[in-house]
């Protein structure tokens, strides 16, 4: 995998992965969420854990999210998921890996910076330069070394919070019933994401 040659695009059949015993539940998840017309259904799915599998595939479909529906509301809850969860460290199994790609060291600089970079692209959505540029202030970022980045980013998670919630205060965009009411359909993406 570390070339730079074109790899053959290959069709995901959950029969095929079935019938080999190959099937892997996230990959079916995946396949799953781009047949979706709902996405954030999916995205919801993968809340929660250290599972760092599911970690860096929440994280990376929030910011995809985010991306194409190209507006804060529709993903200011799913945001705040990931945003609680900075300071958890994901765990990985040896089967998670390939045999000459990177470890679970590698694999947890791969999950830190997908969630920093959904607060990023939040952030622009928003326009909250503090969010843009969130990685300026975690200092401890340029040593890769998982404890002091932790202890940063469980800082950071209250200023993180309070300025999405004041932000989404402000463009009345806060919440004020519960999770996936009817009266929310205001933060429902569009139709055609």
């Amino acid at each position: 995998m570390y070339n730079k040659e074109n790899l053959d695009r290959i069709f995901y059949s959950e029969r095929f992965a079935w019938e080999r015993s190959q099937f892997d539940s996230i990959t079916n998840a995946l396949a799953r969420y781009h047949q979706s017309s709902k996405k954030w259904i999916f995205i919801e799915a993968f809340s929660g854990g250290v599972d760092g599998r599911r970690s860096v595939t929440q994280s990376c479909l929030t910011r995809r999210y985010i991306s194409i529906c190209n507006t804060w509301r529709s993903s200011f809850r799913l945001t705040l998921d990931v945003v609680s969860q900075l300071a958890v460290r994901p765990e990985f199994r040896p089967s998670d890996f390939y045999e000459e790609g990177g470890g679970p060291e590698e694999a947890l600089w791969d999950v830190v910076f997908s969630k920093l970079s959904l607060v990023q692209e939040y952030g622009w959505h928003a326009g909250l330069a503090d969010l843009q540029w969130i990685t300026d202030s975690i200092d401890s970022l340029t040593e890769l070394s998982w404890e002091p980045v932790r202890v940063q980013l469980e800082d950071s998670i209250p200023r993180i919070l309070e300025l999405i919630f004041k932000h989404a205060r402000d463009n009345n965009g806060y919440f004020e019933t519960a999770p996936l009411a009817p009266e929310d359909t205001a933060m429902e993406a569009p139709n055609e994401y």
